[in-house]
């Protein structure tokens, strides 16, 4: 304590007393209020390690999530849009091959509304 401020009392020591031996009031609340618990100091250098290996525990348990539950579901998803791809390619294939027959073996009449229908289908596909 050099210059008798209250930022060197409270560097003093770490019973709360300065060099005077006057305890400082502030150390002493921290130490009543709980700061120390089964020989912990929770906000000293003891609460920081554990607060850097809760850190830890947490980045570790969300890499464990990341490769264990969300990978695998990613890649599920993946192969279903696949195949739901290659369905729907199919679909329309199939679409075309029938309303091809339609046109070329349906009757008159049905000819005519497929034709509407087609091109009321084509015109409103250029809009969107």
């Amino acid at each position: 304590m050099v210059c008798g401020s209250r930022c060197c009392d409270l560097l003093s020591n770490n019973n709360g007393e300065n060099a005077k031996g006057r305890g400082n009031p502030e150390m002493m609340n921290m130490e009543t209020a709980g700061s120390r618990v089964d020989g912990i100091d929770w906000l000293g250098a003891s609460g920081g390690q554990l607060a850097i290996a809760f850190g830890a525990g947490c980045a570790a348990c969300w890499g464990f999530i990341q490769t264990v539950l969300v990978g695998p579901l990613k890649k599920q998803i993946k192969e279903l849009k696949d195949e739901c791809e290659k369905r729907d390619e199919r679909s329309a294939q199939r679409i075309n091959q029938l309303e091809m027959l339609l046109l070329l073996h349906g009757s008159g009449e049905l000819r005519q509304q497929l034709q509407a229908a087609l091109s009321e289908e084509r015109v409103s596909g250029d809009r969107k």
